[in-house]
């Protein structure tokens, strides 16, 4: 793990290392980067009266105004918010929900971030009976793929609070005496990890995009915990650099999405 201003990300301070060398993109670079080559076509298709086999709309029909397009390479035609919909009912194989071709790899959190984006929300799946558990830490019921996530979450949050007071008892680094929260989000993150987290599917992930995305979530979270619970920490030296690491986070991803060389 290196530590230092910037949140820098390796794949070992999470559940798992990411997957890499898979031949199908993460989802995220599948829409934002494969998907957009094909800008020309959209909302052109070869036949005017054409529509989505999805929604069964026109292709101009779509309530919310969704973009008409092809996926690549296999050419089906759908309305972009119907197969943004699609990957949420779909689990673990990210294939076109029309000629099932594999198109990317299906990881919860990459699913889950996308759906978020769009407006739309991941379809609620039961544990079989075998699977269900009572989380003892967090005294939650887990039964279903939406409990995972919402047990997973209570961890998480849980773990931000006791590495964030765990800093506040140690000597700063700066100046005015912050704690240091960039340490604190690389604590989380190892306290999640040796606590075998995420269990629930929608925050796991196969590739490097996933992985990332795992961590912007985390530090996400963070910071709804600091300017919720811990507002005074607002403008100090420590929130000035934990909020430049986010941001070097973000541009990480960005990344990851639109490099020419396809690394899972």
């Amino acid at each position: 793990m290196r530590r230092g201003s910037v949140i820098q990300l390796t794949s070992t301070e999470a559940n798992g290392p990411a997957r890499k060398g898979s031949a199908l993109p993460s989802l995220l670079r599948y829409v934002d980067r494969d998907l957009m080559h094909a800008r020309a076509k959209h909302n052109r298709p070869p036949d005017e009266g054409a529509t989505c086999l999805l929604c069964t709309r026109a292709h101009d029909g779509c309530l919310e105004g969704s973009t008409f397009l092809p996926l690549v390479p296999c050419g089906c035609w759908m309305h972009y918010r119907c197969f943004v919909n699609s990957t949420g009912l779909q689990r673990d194989h990210g294939c076109c929900p029309l000629c099932h071709l594999p198109l990317f790899e299906w990881e919860g959190v990459t699913v889950l971030m996308l759906l978020t984006r769009t407006g739309l929300t991941m379809q609620d799946g039961h544990l079989t009976p075998a699977g269900n558990y009572f989380d003892e830490y967090t005294n939650l019921s887990v039964y279903s793929d939406r409990t995972a996530y919402e047990t997973d979450c209570a961890h998480i949050w849980n773990a931000i609070d006791r590495q964030f007071h765990v800093q506040l008892a140690r000597e700063s680094p700066f100046e005015d005496w912050s704690p240091n929260l960039t340490q604190c989000y690389y604590d989380v993150l190892l306290a999640v990890d040796q606590a075998s987290l995420p269990r629930g599917e929608w925050l796991k992930w196969k590739t490097h995009t996933g992985f990332l995305l795992f961590g912007m979530l985390v530090a996400i979270k963070m910071r709804r915990y600091l300017v919720e619970v811990q507002g005074k920490i607002e403008g100090t030296m420590a929130w000035k650099d934990f909020e430049h690491g986010r941001e070097v986070l973000a541009r990480k991803i960005s990344h990851e999405v639109w490099k020419a060389e396809l690394d899972g």
